[in-house]
């Protein structure tokens, strides 16, 4: 059952971010929208790439090794402490490349632009919220705003 309202949950989460990227293409002129969404496409497809290089490393098996909260691994001390470092590591490179992504839809939207795109991504965060506490009806806010933005850091 609780798989089963998850995948209700990732499907919601897709059609969100669907509509998020439409947005982008109705709301921002097309030589634009095709750059932001090109930039955006790329800082996602570099993360997931980093997601699994990251994964290999530190052994965590399925979990997400950008997550902070991952669950303790059959190892030695030494090792744990090099996973934990090189989840770090991987972390701070995802805000490397957040920013850098960043910097570059900075540099093409104008302020009204940005405007416009933040109420679009508010729109899909509040989404994504939604469906996580459909999934999980009894969950705290502390979990349902955790596994919010988790799934975010997937999109």
């Amino acid at each position: 059952m609780l798989f089963a309202h998850l995948t209700a949950a990732v499907a919601l989460m897709d059609e969100a971010d669907r509509a998020y990227r439409a947005a982008i293409e109705a709301q921002v002129a097309a030589p634009k929208a095709v750059t932001l969404l090109q930039t955006m496409a790329r800082f996602r497809a570099e993360v997931a790439a980093l997601r699994e290089r990251t994964r290999e490393t530190t052994g965590y098996g399925d979990f997400d090794p950008l997550d902070t909260y991952v669950p303790a691994i059959a190892a030695s001390h030494a090792h744990a402490v090099r996973a934990a470092n090189a989840a770090d590591l991987a972390r701070n490179e995802v805000a490397q490349l957040r920013s850098q992504a960043n910097g570059r839809i900075g540099e093409l939207l104008d302020r009204e632009e940005i405007d416009r795109l933040t109420a679009a991504k508010r729109a899909r965060n509040a989404a994504f919220d939604r469906a996580v506490r459909e999934a999980l009806p009894g969950a705290s806010d502390q979990v349902a705003t955790h596994l919010m933005l988790l799934a975010d850091g997937w999109y």
